[in-house]
């Protein structure tokens, strides 16, 4: 499917030079504007941030996540971030469960999903077939598919 690597956080440059030495091309890079756990230290919004990141770096899509896995971003995240965004995708990161699937995506390009595919939306536990038929099932009829 294709490469991934982290640069943890550090200097844009860094991961540029790796995606060009490497010739990956058609590699899209996605942006946490905020990340599981994650706490801005200079109190920046995250419409701040998520400005700066465009700006900077360039990225290919920016992600908005929640304070955990399977916990979605609060409040009005996904909408300020894709206000900034003007264009470039906004994917949300975490959270996104059949039960609100509608609403991230009425906000959002795409999203991460995890917790919601295990046995009893628990993130330790396996997968399980029917919620991700469900999921899948109400994703079809949301883009007008079934």
């Amino acid at each position: 499917m294709g490469w991934r690597f982290w640069n943890g956080g550090r200097d844009i440059a860094v991961t540029l030079r790796l995606k060009n030495a490497y010739r990956l091309d058609n590699l899209k890079l996605f942006y946490f504007v905020t990340s599981e756990g994650d706490a801005c230290v200079g109190g920046r919004k995250t419409a701040d941030i998520a400005s700066s990141l465009l700006f900077n770096c360039r990225p290919d899509a920016l992600v908005v996540g929640g304070m955990a896995a399977g916990s979605g971003p609060a409040g009005k995240l996904l909408e300020q971030v894709a206000e900034v965004a003007k264009g470039t995708p906004v994917v949300c990161g975490t959270g996104c469960k059949r039960e609100n699937i509608e609403y991230v995506l009425s906000r959002c390009n795409g999203a991460f999903v995890g917790s919601a595919f295990k046995k009893d939306g628990l993130f330790e536990n396996p997968i399980d077939k029917n919620r991700v038929h469900d999921f899948m099932d109400k994703v079809r009829i949301l883009r007008g598919e079934a």
